[in-house]
């Protein structure tokens, strides 16, 4: 044989068509059995959540937790867990669950420039419950880095607390140290100033010993008044009612830098004016107070009341009471003071005493520590980190805490979403028709390489054909053909109608449209 016969389009379309009995065959056969097992193939459900993400767009902290979350759902160690529990797929491996949970899951993240905004979990299965189910476990990751977050948040806030207390006390110290040199100048300042007074004074003491004994009754009346009201007050502040919930005060830094301040104007005012001057005495009894608040605070004597507004009355009302007790022991010294003035000379060391508890001797230089400068910027800067602790733990109007908040809860689906059998079904037809053309290029192509028609008679040989001579057949073999057509055409319907559950079983085994339609 020389070779093949070259043939043009036409002719190929007419050699096709010559099978085109094979073609509907196959197409009917494929067709119908991808028909059978699409219908066959459950419908799924879809659960979702929806999280939205809260903070500061500048804040790169959220976008990072948001990413690691993310990656986390889609980890092993993660998706064992939920397999685990949840169990979606009975009777498989873990590592066939977790591939199915990778695949039925999605998560979908919407972005506002880098920052997420929204992020929506998604689970797709055959039963509604286990959907909803793990799609709340899904969603729970979210939760659990709210905890984490808070954890944090915690940990950081006591490490502050425990930093401030650290420095509170060296503060105290350092208080301490500048009160004490504070008062050993004022001493020797008074002290020089008290001979060249002495006469003046016990001119004076005469004519102010009988205002000075009114002032004391007075004052002993007050003082007794406000002991009693006092008294009543602790009671009201101390009731379980009050009590519950408070938390414990942080004045104890501003009670120290109004203790420093109050030093300095006495200071100042020892300079100019005599203990018997009301401006110095009112700065000693504001100055008395004060160190008594700062002692009970450092004892650890406040109750958990302390921020409370009857604890705070009962303090003021203390502060009162303290300021009421040092002006009756100054009214008391001067009175003292005087009548000795009146018999005889003033006693230096007895102006120079007070009523505050003795204060231990320091260095001049120990106020001027260097020290204090830098243990000031830090506590401003552990205070910023505390304000910035409760900015983090801020709360959305209407919604739960944390940086994730979960919007939009899973729920059981009323209808299935899927598979989408319209277009399984375009995708069977088309490929049926396909798989029939193939088979029918297929049974055709062996007509190439042999002789069918006169054309390639007249191709191989090389001469035109004359003439043709048609078959003829007598009336019994044309009765045998037609019951063999007949034959033929009922065992073919019969193979025909015998493959289609043996396609379903295949495909079926071949699981092509149930992957397309987990898609």
């Amino acid at each position: 044989m020389a070779g093949y016969r070259p043939r043009g389009f036409s002719e190929y379309i007419q050699m096709i068509w010559r099978r085109r009995l094979t073609i509907f065959l196959v197409l009917t056969i494929l067709f119908v059995s991808a028909l059978i097992v699409i219908s066959r193939i459950p419908g799924f459900y879809e659960s979702h959540a929806s999280v939205v993400v809260v903070g500061p767009q500048d804040d790169r902290s959220v976008s990072s937790r948001a990413t690691s979350t993310i990656e986390r759902l889609n980890s092993r160690a993660f998706l064992s867990s939920v397999a685990e529990k949840d169990d979606p797929y009975p009777n498989r491996s873990l590592d066939s669950q977790i591939r199915g949970l990778q695949r039925d899951m999605k998560v979908d993240t919407r972005y506002r420039g880098d920052f997420p905004e929204l992020i929506t979990v998604s689970y797709r299965h055959r039963d509604p419950a286990v959907a909803k189910q793990v799609a709340s476990d899904l969603a729970a990751a979210f939760s659990s880095m709210n905890e984490a977050i808070e954890n944090q948040l915690n940990k950081d806030e006591l490490a502050a607390d425990a930093q401030l207390a650290e420095l509170e006390n060296r503060g105290r110290q350092l208080g301490e140290a500048r009160a004490a040199s504070a008062s050993r100048r004022t001493w020797a300042m008074r002290a020089a100033s008290q001979s060249n007074m002495a006469r003046a004074e016990r001119i004076a003491t005469a004519s102010s010993v009988e205002q000075l004994t009114d002032k004391q009754y007075a004052l002993t009346q007050q003082i007794a008044e406000q002991k009693r009201q006092i008294a009543e007050q602790q009671k009201i502040a101390q009731s379980p009612s009050v009590t519950e919930g408070a938390r414990a005060s942080g004045s104890y830094g501003v009670l120290l830098v109004r203790k420093a301040e109050l030093e300095a104007q006495l200071k100042e005012f020892s300079a100019e004016y005599t203990d018997k001057n009301p401006k110095v005495a009112q700065v000693k009894s504001q100055l008395a107070a004060i160190e008594h608040q700062i002692s009970q605070l450092s004892s650890g004597t406040q109750d958990a009341s302390i921020n409370t507004p009857e604890a705070r009355e009962v303090r003021s009302m203390q502060r009162e009471l303290s300021r009421m007790q040092t002006e009756l022991d100054i009214t008391n010294r001067e009175l003292e003071r005087k009548k000795q003035a009146s018999g005889g000379p003033i006693n230096p060391g007895l102006a120079a005493a007070g009523s505050a508890a003795a204060v231990p001797a320091v260095d001049d230089d120990a106020s001027a520590s260097p020290g204090s400068i830098g243990l000031q910027a830090r506590f401003n800067a552990l205070l910023t980190q505390k304000d910035n602790i409760q900015k983090a733990r801020q709360i959305a109007a209407g919604l739960d805490p944390g940086v994730f908040q979960i919007v939009d809860t899973p729920v059981e689906g009323s209808a299935p979403v899927g598979p989408n059998r319209f277009r399984l079904g375009l995708i069977a037809f088309l490929a049926a028709i396909g798989i029939a053309l193939l088979v029918a290029i297929v049974r055709e192509a062996r007509q190439l390489v042999s002789i069918s028609d006169d054309r390639d008679v007249a191709y191989y040989l090389g001469s035109p054909v004359v003439a043709l001579i048609p078959e003829t057949l007598t009336s019994e073999e044309q009765g045998r053909a037609r019951r063999l057509s007949l034959i033929r055409g009922l065992a073919v319907l019969a193979v025909s109608v015998a493959a289609i559950p043996v396609m379903v079983v295949v495909l079926n085994y071949l699981q092509l449209f149930q992957v397309l339609a987990s898609r």
